[in-house]
């Protein structure tokens, strides 16, 4: 969303009842049920909302990292080192690591061969998706490290992401919307480890805001935007989703109800189809 951007957000919830929603609590800032442009709130999410083990292992701040390049070579050398310090200093195995880049045009044809070229070196096998070494619809082939643009990645993960190519977002103005939430789903593909990378100032002032979110992991302080300066507004977006399960559930309710009164289901554990009955009721 850009909450803490420099530039200010680009996107945001505009009611205090969609953040709750989404799994947030207000913590302060909010003085009835909505925002005022300039007032500064504070939002946490509870544990309980995003367990993650590997935090009371390693600490969150283990888990994402970054680092900046002057050029794309110097990049592509120090993730090729990094990821074979996973294989052999670490013991992961190829297929548990995987690339992503967020920089489409140089993606197929000089990124990722150059990075293929640097692991080969190291003798680790990589393969990019949608090609013959591993076709459309697959992410990991054993053996191989994954190489990958964003859309086939969406739906699937793997144990450390390397996200490259991190000044791509928000090079283009008129797309800083799509660009973050690229940058997003590529780094939420990570079921542990996120490491990212990019070259220049563009991306050198991104980690910057990453790393003021991260000052305080208990919660997020920010100035509620002026709507007229944001780019696009998510309250309908999350009412939306919020209605449609909802209307999932109440479908499965209905549909629980015919069963009920199925002569299949009668001879069903008493006690059970009881609390079935209530539960339906309302009760």
């Amino acid at each position: 969303m850009g909450l803490l951007r420099p530039g200010g957000a680009v996107q945001f919830i505009p009611k205090p009842g969609g953040w709750e929603d989404i799994g947030y609590e207000i913590v302060s800032g909010v003085n009835s049920n909505k925002f005022e442009a300039g007032q500064e709130v504070a939002i946490r999410r509870p544990k309980a909302n995003s367990p993650h083990p590997l935090e009371d292992l390693v600490g969150f701040d283990n888990l994402v990292s970054w680092k900046h390049f002057s050029n794309r070579e110097s990049e592509l050398d120090w993730i090729a080192e990094q990821i074979k310090s996973n294989v052999e200093d670490d013991e992961l195995e190829p297929e548990e690591i995987a690339v992503i880049s967020l920089d489409w045009r140089k993606m197929k044809e000089t990124d990722f061969p150059g990075l293929q070229s640097r692991l080969k070196q190291s003798g680790i096998n990589s393969a990019q998706t949608g090609t013959r070494a591993m076709p459309k619809g697959t992410f990991a082939k054993k053996g191989h490290v994954t190489l990958s643009g964003i859309f086939p990645a969406k739906g699937n993960e793997a144990s450390i992401i390397y996200v490259m190519g991190f000044e791509q977002v928000g090079s283009n103005s008129r797309l800083i919307v799509q660009e973050r939430n690229m940058a997003f789903t590529a780094m939420t593909r990570a079921r542990g480890w996120c490491i990212l990378t990019g070259v220049g100032r563009k991306a050198e002032n991104l980690f910057k805001e990453i790393q003021n979110i991260l000052t305080d992991p208990d919660k997020i302080t920010f100035k509620v935007p002026d709507p007229k300066t944001i780019q696009r507004n998510l309250d309908n977006l999350e009412y939306e989703r919020r209605r449609n399960r909802l209307a999932q559930a109440q479908k499965l309710m209905t549909k629980l109800d015919r069963v009920l009164e199925d002569d299949d289901f009668k001879d069903l554990d008493p006690a059970l189809r009881q609390r079935l009955v209530e539960k339906l009721k309302g009760k």
